[in-house]
């Protein structure tokens, strides 16, 4: 029926009307219908409404009922809605409210609308909401807007720019990476790189390539590269070079390289240079020999050595070749003050399996300071144990970007007391699928600081379960900007006894898509005084469904205002018990459009005191079968003034019999409008009333209350 109806006929519909239509009939309406509603009608249609449209039917509006339809409620749009829309829509609400639109929102969005961007309105866009886009997203953002924006990526974002990509970045660009993005970068981007973009990195970006990423290096990278780039590079970095890149180095390449440098290549490095590059070092001397069979008794017998017999003095002395002879037996009985005299260049050549060798009790007794000389390598090779005995101040030295490198597995390793030690910069660089990793008791471990320096985008990627871990004091320490990157699936998860632990600005940061994925059970077990907490927005958002398990307590304590916000369908569903339980002021301010939504039941059901209550305005919202459901209680409590203040056409619906039950005073107001079959049940009592002029309150009616009209009828004139 409706499919069939004229769009005019729609266009007479009043707000409850539309706002009671279903799903079902919505994605039925054709575009015509929309073009005949007004601004107000399209502004009344509710947040779940506006969701139930189909992408085609919203994509095919024009621009101006488009803007009128999603005002004030663009996070309500579905993804698939979004990603519809054509490209004069996507621009207005892109320029309008892009920094609204939530993950969902933006994930839908596809290679054509990100491209159509321009940099300016790309670089609205919040950090957390950056890193909330998809990497193949990120694969196809055009070159002004990756250029423009290529500080803001996570890792896992950089490591999905192509290569193409990666050529076009200028050396200005380089210089604005974090260590975290240089070492997220792959093999196939560092080939990427142009020379003379790889000139530019600094000393704290190159310090945090891994042996994979130096040997991906191309012959041509490799010549580019400064002496003081080359002096930079750490013992593991220089023997990740294969023999074949040293090949590559200049002789004056080699010449930058400093005595310690030449200590550590290795054998099989060296015996690739070429005799220009050999006589380039600084101090050939120092370079090694190849070992003869006497040499390898020598370190034999340099194996055999007691612990004992390395004092911190000779430690000092070891050279790389007899540091990489050290067995595990040997760096087994090591103590504190042996390691402690070991120098940073030593520390990064020890192996895996060295490292392990370490005695847990030696290690957590270590200075702090020595962790920072680990590599991400060394880092990810620790065994379990040495993981366990981390000390908190250990933990704070671990570097962010070994810390962006650790194992899920890894990370879990860590007891409460380690995880509590975690600072800021440490918390910001773990990734969505470390932060899954965490067990209850890290969790529970963190402190409201520390829970406050996770993004926004952090706590999005937590699980239902995890969120639900939180104690009610860690849920308070949340920011409303870390509310409201919540997901809905999260939010739907969250135990309702912390949705009431939540403080008045984390409710009010609430979104509508975050509001419409909460629970009539979540909903119902919410304390009546958060419900005060709520914006009249966010109340009008809120399903009838939703508020369908509302208590007489939680609907008396809403102020007027969110009272006011109430959707008509929701008092078209209202219950008599919420209905009662209205207070005066908050009945005052019940839209006429809401009154009007009600039915027979619903109507008969109001209080004498909250009929004798109603504004002009409201009662003209009635209709007759709105006035003939009256009882004659509720009748009589309405005060002459007020009846007066109604329409003829409202005051001639009344039936011959609730006529018989107005007052005296009521009927001598209304005695000239009302028609003579409407006075014929009239008895004796209130006949002889009507005959008797000192029942008659006023020869003239009162004013009508302002701003109301008055009707288009002559006063009463009383008959002697």
């Amino acid at each position: 029926q409706l499919r069939v109806a004229p769009a005019k006929a729609f266009a007479k519909m009043r707000d409850s009307q539309l706002q009671s239509l279903t799903p079902t009939q919505l994605v039925n309406l054709s575009t015509d219908v929309f073009l005949a509603l007004n601004k107000n009608q399209l502004g009344c249609l509710t947040c779940s409404q506006l969701k139930s449209l189909k992408p085609s039917q919203m994509a095919s509006l024009p621009l101006g009922v488009f803007k009128d339809l999603v005002k004030k409620k663009a996070d309500c749009m579905s993804a698939q809605q979004l990603a519809g829309l054509s490209q004069e829509q996507l621009q207005y609400l892109l320029k309008n409210q892009l920094p609204e639109l939530n993950k969902e929102q933006l994930q839908a969005m596809d290679a054509t609308q990100l491209q159509s961007l321009s940099s300016s309105q790309l670089q609205k866009l919040k950090s957390d909401q950056w890193r909330q886009l998809l990497p193949e997203q990120v694969a196809v953002l055009s070159e002004p807007s990756m250029r423009a924006l290529v500080k803001s990526l996570t890792p896992e974002q950089m490591q999905a720019l192509t290569p193409a990509q990666i050529r076009l970045l200028q050396p200005a660009d380089i210089v604005k990476l974090s260590p975290l993005q240089i070492q997220a970068l792959t093999p196939a981007q560092i080939v990427a790189i142009t020379p003379d973009v790889l000139t530019q990195l600094n000393k704290p970006q190159w310090r945090e390539w891994t042996p994979e990423q130096i040997r991906s290096l191309q012959p041509a990278q490799l010549k580019a590269l400064t002496p003081e780039q080359l002096s930079w590079l750490s013992p593991v970095q220089l023997n990740a070079l294969t023999p074949t890149q040293l090949a590559q180095l200049l002789p004056s390449q080699i010449a930058s390289l400093t005595a310690k440098q030449q200590q550590i290549l290795l054998p099989e490095q060296l015996d690739e240079l070429q005799p220009e590059q050999l006589q380039a070092f600084a101090n050939p001397l120092v370079l090694g020999k190849p070992k003869s069979a006497a040499d390898l008794v020598m370190d034999k017998d340099f194996q055999q050595l007691a612990a004992d017999q390395f004092t911190p003095q000779k430690i000092t002395l070891l050279l790389p070749a007899q540091l990489r002879l050290l067995t595990p037996q040997q760096i087994s009985g090591l103590n504190k003050t042996q390691l402690s005299s070991l120098a940073p260049t030593q520390w990064q050549l020890l192996s895996p399996a060295q490292l392990a060798a370490i005695s847990p009790e030696v290690w957590k007794s270590l200075d702090p300071a020595v962790l920072k000389n680990l590599s991400p390598v060394q880092f990810s090779a620790m065994p379990p144990a040495l993981w366990q005995a981390l000390t908190p101040a250990q933990v704070q030295a671990i570097p962010v970007t070994v810390l962006a490198k650790l194992s899920p597995e890894q990370l879990r390793l860590l007891n409460a007391v380690q995880a509590n030690a975690l600072e800021k910069e440490q918390l910001a660089s773990l990734s969505a699928q470390q932060l899954q990793a965490l067990n209850p008791q890290q969790l529970a471990a963190w402190n409201a600081t520390q829970l406050q320096k996770l993004n926004a985008s952090q706590v999005a990627a937590f699980t239902p379960a995890q969120l639900n871990q939180l104690s009610e004091s860690q849920w308070k320490a949340l920011s409303p900007d870390q509310i409201k990157q919540l997901q809905p699936t999260q939010l739907s998860a969250l135990n309702p006894k912390l949705l009431n632990a939540l403080l008045n600005e984390q409710l009010q940061s609430l979104t509508g898509a975050q509001l419409a994925a909460l629970s009539p059970a979540q909903l119902n077990a919410l304390k009546p005084v958060l419900w005060q907490a709520f914006t009249d927005t966010q109340i009008a958002v809120l399903s009838p469904v939703q508020l369908a398990s509302l208590s007489p307590e939680q609907i008396r304590s809403l102020a007027p205002i969110q009272i006011n916000a109430l959707t008509p369908v929701f008092f078209s569903n209202i219950s008599p018990v919420l209905l009662q339980a209205l207070t005066l002021g908050q009945w005052a301010a019940v839209a006429p459009q809401a009154i009007a939504a009600m039915d027979t039941p619903q109507i008969q059901s109001l209080t004498i005191v909250q009929v004798g209550n109603m504004s002009p305005a409201q009662l003209e919202g009635l209709s007759g079968n709105h006035l003939q459901a009256f009882t004659p209680l509720q009748l009589n409590a309405i005060p002459p003034r007020m009846l007066w203040s109604m329409s003829n056409q409202q005051l001639q619906s009344f039936t011959p019999e609730q006529v018989a039950q107005f007052t005296p005073a009521q009927l001598n107001q209304l005695v000239t409008v009302l028609t003579p079959q409407q006075l014929t049940a009239l008895d004796r009592n209130r006949q002889a009333a009507l005959d008797n002029p000192s029942s008659r309150l006023q020869s003239q009616p009162a004013p009508r209350p302002l701003p109301e009209k008055q009707p288009n009828r002559p006063p009463p004139v009383l008959q002697r």
